[in-house]
């Protein structure tokens, strides 16, 4: 999963001026990051208590978006 992820970033970052390569490089990302990121959840929501879980997946939930935009902005700023 994590291998797919590095693929699809190193495919999207190499892309200079090729939106067909932009476009594979995300859709690797997409298919990466989506069971990168149930696995966490699912992970929490098993081992913690109930009351603690929801805060903690909100939390995670937060870190992840936060990442995605950081990265986006990051890619449009150069």
């Amino acid at each position: 999963m994590c291998s797919l992820w590095l693929l699809g970033i190193l495919v999207y970052t190499t892309s200079v001026g090729n939106i067909g390569q932009v476009y594979g490089g995300k859709f690797v990302v997409g298919i990466g990051l989506g069971h990168m990121s149930i696995i966490a959840p699912a992970y929490v929501a098993v081992s913690v208590l109930v009351a603690i879980s929801l805060s903690i997946q909100n939390c995670l939930t937060d870190f992840h978006d936060l990442g995605m935009c950081s990265c986006a902005k990051q890619r449009y700023d150069r």
